[in-house]
């Protein structure tokens, strides 16, 4: 049995990873999408969902559970580059 709280909706994030220099998409990279657990300057990370990018660079993840009011962003990683 899941429980979920009161304070949590559910949330996609889409887009396509480019090459700043080339802009050709960059396939193959992990795209972690990231919340802080609790509000506030102290930020321990969230995992809300991650994916590799597809051939063409794109990314999308979805119908995943993060709570309404905390800050939310994506990090890529290629390799050991964040």
């Amino acid at each position: 049995m899941t429980l979920l709280s009161c304070d949590s909706k559910k949330t996609s994030i889409a887009g396509t990873v480019v090459n700043a220099t080339t802009g050709e998409p960059v396939p193959n990279v992990l795209i972690s999408y990231v919340q802080c657990k609790e509000n506030g300057d102290d930020c321990t990370e969230i995992i809300i969902g991650q994916m590799y990018t597809l051939q063409d660079g794109t990314f999308k993840i979805d119908q995943k559970r993060a709570s309404k009011s905390r800050t939310r962003w994506i990090t890529v990683h290629s390799g050991t580059k964040k």
